[in-house]
């Protein structure tokens, strides 16, 4: 009989190219990042988050959106869920495919995994998420968190690239119900928003103005949980979303739950480079609490 391999825990495999490996200089990009959105935030703080999307580029472009995460964290936390696009496997549609990683690897420590009881999954993603960048950045950050709380955080990962329909939506999210409700659990979506340009094949009339338009009505319509105008928005104008599979379906487990949601910030690439023209990925992090 073939051996079952196993996997120990998940390598940082970007640190020191998407985000500093160094210690001290990766937590003081966080806490600067967190200062920064403590002080110009124009919507409440409140530390009790529930449910979120962040952006997932490297930290020099993704910390402003990923510090509404560490601003607005619950005091404690003890296992987070992060469901993240697959770059680079095909998996299959309407279902989430997890890893089995025994734990998660960061310079500012490990983070220890946990397996969470749930039916309807696809295949074993652990070789995609052992290379997926989105699932990556945020480690740092909840390792940032594990460390300010004295307290381990568990963490879950799952891919999923296409969510097919409202009713899959409905039935995906439902699976994940009983995690959502447990005390001190994050369900985190990592998405970056439209990635406009040549590099990325889209360059629809508009130019930034109407991404953004096109990118703040999608945000909107998820934090309501609006698919009615969702999908056929993403069918007209098929904004270069990402991560929009799972943000659907943590919008539609927010709503179940009755959370309360605010689109939290907005911003792109350019905006980070202090670059008045070129091609950009957009960034947004929607909070539900």
């Amino acid at each position: 009989m073939a051996s079952i391999r196993i996997p120990g825990g998940r390598k940082a495999k970007f640190a020191n190219s998407w985000y500093d490996g160094d210690r001290a200089n990766l937590t003081k990009l966080i806490e600067h990042s967190v200062e920064q959105t403590l002080t110009s935030s124009t919507y409440e703080i409140k530390n009790n988050l529930k449910m979120g999307l962040f952006p997932h580029a490297g930290l020099f472009y993704s910390a402003r959106g990923l510090s509404h995460l560490v601003a607005n964290a619950p005091p404690l936390i003890e296992q987070v869920l992060i469901i993240a696009p697959s770059h680079y496997y095909l998996l299959v549609d309407d279902l989430l495919s997890f890893a089995t990683f025994t734990s998660y690897e960061t310079p500012l420590g490990d983070l220890p995994s946990f397996k969470p009881n749930i039916n309807h999954r696809g295949i074993d993603a652990t070789k995609a998420v052992e290379k997926e960048h989105a699932i990556e950045m945020l480690l740092p950050i909840l390792a940032y968190l594990q460390q300010k709380q004295k307290s381990e955080i568990k963490v879950a990962t799952a891919l999923i690239s296409k969510v097919s329909s409202i009713e899959k939506a409905v039935d995906i999210a439902s699976t994940l119900k009983e995690l959502a409700s447990q005390p001190n659990t994050l369900i985190l979506g990592s998405t970056d928003f439209t990635h406009y340009g040549s590099r990325f094949s889209y360059t629809p009339p508009g130019g930034a103005k109407k991404v953004e338009e096109v990118d703040l009505e999608v945000a909107t319509l998820l934090a309501k949980g609006d698919f009615e105008n969702l999908f056929p928005l993403i069918k007209k104008h098929k904004p270069t979303i990402c991560g929009i599979a799972g943000a659907i379906v943590i919008s539609q487990l927010a709503k179940e739950l009755d959370l309360d949601a605010v689109v939290a910030d907005y911003y792109n690439s350019l905006d980070v480079t202090n670059e008045s023209r070129g091609d950009f990925v957009a960034y947004c992090s929607v909070l539900w609490r």
